[in-house]
């Protein structure tokens, strides 16, 4: 339904889970869901002030809205425009429902639309797509909704890039002991917690490099590395190239080299 939606409005839905009982219900293969859109991520990474900005607007505009239960549009510092959706389970707001109406990706352009030039039909579709996660989750058992492994994959994509953040802080998050989350991220990822968050923190990278031209240390502390250097040597480790050479590529600069994809990642571009 999700893809359905996005295809016939050509948008991006986002979803911001609050208590993992989102991720309980959702297929695996949506996870990346509780990402940003691929343009705030843009937008934010394009300075401090940017960061700062969009914090702001998701605490005072968002947040401070959204208990009341009513879907309201939003605009960001940039000009992009979402319509905010509240996700409930019984009496309780869990998290939001995003849907934006974007220009493509690789323009960096805000839709500059009011209110009346969104599709008519929008709202209602969004609503009925809403809706239907609130069923979900409400048909979803209360007690032990939220499996320990999706609980833990949301932890990771909300505090990867808090550059101090550890194994403790992770055991603290869901009530275990450091040596049983351990056992749990071997069990249920067969990674280390080391591991993990380097992969969060790369791919996170990898998005910076390919869609903005930040210096390395700016990339660096956005994807939550300490330094530079760092960010060199873990990219180095995984790609087997530099994150210089890495950004070369991409922005086609060495002509005949297409952009370097993971297995099983896809890029969502809007219909137009």
């Amino acid at each position: 339904m999700i893809r359905q939606f996005e295809k016939r409005f050509g948008c991006y839905v986002a979803l911001h889970d609050f208590t993992g009982d989102i991720s309980a219900v959702l297929a695996p293969e949506l996870s990346e869901l509780h990402h940003t859109n691929p343009h705030c991520e843009l937008i934010r990474s394009k300075s401090e002030a940017d960061y700062r900005l969009c914090l702001e607007c998701d605490e005072e505009k968002i947040r401070s809205r959204i208990f009341a239960r009513n879907m309201f549009w939003k605009e960001c510092h940039a000009g992009f425009r979402e319509l905010v959706i509240p996700v409930t389970q019984f009496d309780s707001v869990v998290g939001v429902l995003f849907v934006g109406i974007f220009a493509p990706l690789d323009t960096l352009s805000p839709v500059q639309a009011s209110l009346p030039e969104a599709p008519e039909d929008l709202p209602v579709f969004a609503s009925l797509l809403a809706g239907e996660l609130c069923r979900l989750l409400e048909r979803a058992p209360v007690a032990g909704s939220s499996p320990l492994k999706n609980r833990i994959r949301v932890w990771f994509v909300h505090h990867f890039r808090e550059p101090e953040i550890g194994r403790r802080d992770l055991a603290g998050a869901m009530n275990l002991s450091e040596s049983r989350i351990c056992q749990v991220l071997r069990e249920e990822f067969h990674r280390t917690f080391p591991a993990l968050l380097n992969d969060h923190r790369l791919h996170c990278a990898r998005q910076i490099l390919e869609h903005s031209t930040l210096p390395l240390d700016e990339v660096a502390r956005f994807s939550g590395f300490r330094s530079a250097n760092y960010l060199h040597r873990s990219f180095k480790r995984q790609f087997r190239m530099t994150p210089t050479d890495y950004r070369k590529r991409v922005s086609g600069a060495e002509p005949g080299v297409g952009k370097v994809v993971s297995a099983g990642e896809e890029t969502f571009r809007p219909a137009r």
